[in-house]
């Protein structure tokens, strides 16, 4: 069962349920109230046919000549009594003789005739016998309901029981009537009430049911989507959250979109990198190997080729496994100077600078880096690799370390070509080369930078780089230091 129906139902049932509770309660006050008015003039008419009795009474014992005496007698006898009671015309005091019964203290009815209806109620008679108030009783009798009143009457130091019988039947039908009626009120007004609490549920709960469909698309995709926030303050602040949590979603797709196609692009890079120099490899190694006839000067030449493509595929292989472990590496960290690493730069590059007629100067202010050393170095050798492919023979690359301030700034600059905003915008993305034919030539993969920015942010550090066609790069890094040792 859906939530509308559920709120529907339960609210329908509770609401009738009350205004069927209010009006039976209100008819059976109502009812009470009428019965107690009843009982309460059937009590006043008690006391008027028992002034009526006592007055007659009375009469008869004072009118002497009703038994042809001289003196008038103290008391009339119980027979006398009994006859006088029997006797008396009550319709002149507008009181129907059919409600009247009077009892003399043997049970013995002198007067009326329903007596039936008094022997079921043996126990209210016994009642009115022993008490001297009025006493009340509804019974069912024949079908019809009758209101008895009785009460203790002493005439002539006689006791007697003088009990008044109304029918009561016609304010029963009354009441029934009120309660079909009720109920067939509450039927109206149940269905009626029934389609207004209908159309007022579904107004009420339609924010959620676009919610609910919004969130379907958004779990089938369409992380885009945002939910207008309308409604009552719940439903605002659900589609708020519901907004906040795709919106949550999406960026985090898009990360994971963005690399996987990172990841799709450098394995077609590095497919196609890996793709010509392993051709020319195995081209020239099939040359040597089937042809019979390889002069010296072939040989040289093809086992050239061999050599540079396999130290391009080894440079290829190593840098790209340095870029994807990078983040991976615990690193090995250690106070090392400026000086040490400087140097072992420069050891490490100089044939290869010589080679190429391009001349490294390197100034520095010494100072205690905590650096993974073997990582750095990587990072400092890359640099001063790109700076050279960069460069042509006889030109200069700088390689320099300053404080500014409580910051150590290491540059790497050169002479050479330079590049434009755009490429600089690239420069640090895998495979990517600003002049590819020289760099393939020199043995680049477009790794370096990539691995550089790498290395770079695992030290917590800062790369920047300043460029401008034609007129070389400059390749900066800023880190803290620790204790400065010496100045060179």
């Amino acid at each position: 069962m859906k939530l509308w129906q559920k709120v529907f139902l339960v609210s329908l049932v509770f609401i009738v349920l009350a205004v069927d509770m209010t009006a039976v309660m209100v008819v059976q006050i109502n009812f009470s109230t009428i019965i107690n008015r009843e009982k309460q003039q059937a009590i006043t008419k008690q006391e008027y046919i028992e002034k009526i009795l006592s007055s007659s009474i009375v009469n008869k014992r004072l009118n002497g000549d009703a038994y042809h005496v001289q003196e008038k007698p103290l008391f009339l006898n119980q027979e006398q009594v009994e006859s006088t009671l029997r006797n008396i015309e009550l319709k002149p005091y507008n009181i129907d003789n059919s409600d009247i019964m009077i009892l003399n203290d043997q049970d013995e009815v002198i007067r009326g005739e329903s007596l039936n209806i008094l022997k079921q109620e043996a126990k209210f008679v016994e009642t009115v016998k022993n008490q001297q108030n009025y006493s009340s009783l509804i019974e069912e009798y024949n079908h019809k309901s009758y209101l008895i009143t009785g009460s203790s009457l002493n005439l002539e130091s006689k006791n007697y029981q003088l009990y008044t019988i109304i029918d009561i039947s016609l304010l029963y039908e009354q009441y029934y009537n009120q309660h079909l009626l009720i109920q067939g009120v509450a039927f109206i007004f149940a269905s009626v009430l029934s389609i207004i609490l209908l159309m007022i549920t579904l107004k009420l709960l339609n924010p959620l049911k676009t919610l609910n469909q919004s969130i379907l698309k958004i779990a089938h995709g369409q992380y885009h989507l945002r939910l207008p926030e309308e409604g009552t303050v719940e439903f605002k602040e659900l589609a708020s959250n519901i907004n906040i949590m795709a919106e949550s979603i999406e960026r985090d797709a898009n990360k994971i979109q963005e690399l996987a196609d990172n990841r799709k692009e450098f394995i077609h890079y590095l497919a196609h990198e890996m793709k010509t120099p392993l051709t020319s490899v195995l081209g020239f190694a099939d040359i040597l190997r089937v042809k019979k006839d390889v002069n010296e000067k072939e040989r040289r030449e093809y086992s050239n080729i061999i050599f540079k493509e396999a130290k391009r595929l080894q440079s290829l292989s190593t840098k790209l496994l340095e870029l994807v472990t990078t983040d991976q590496t615990v690193l090995e960290l250690e106070n090392i100077s400026i000086k040490e690493l400087f140097e072992d730069v420069q050891k490490s590059i100089s044939p290869i600078l010589d080679k190429n007629h391009i001349t490294l100067f390197v100034n520095y202010e010494d100072a205690s880096l905590c650096v993974d050393k073997t990582l750095f170095k990587s990072l400092l050798y890359n640099l001063v690799d790109n700076a050279m492919k960069a460069s042509k023979e006889g030109q200069k690359i700088l390689l320099e370390a300053h404080h500014k301030k409580d910051v150590i700034e290491i540059k790497v600059c050169d002479q050479g070509i330079g590049m434009s905003q755009d490429q600089i915008e690239k420069v640090v993305e895998p495979f990517y080369m600003v002049d590819k034919s020289r760099s393939r030539q020199s043995g680049g993969a477009g790794l370096g930078l990539a691995l550089c920015v790498e290395i770079v942010k695992v030290h917590g550090a800062e790369l920047l780089i300043e460029s401008e066609l034609g007129k070389g790069t400059c390749v900066i890094i800023r880190m803290k230091g620790e204790s400065v040792i010496e100045n060179v």
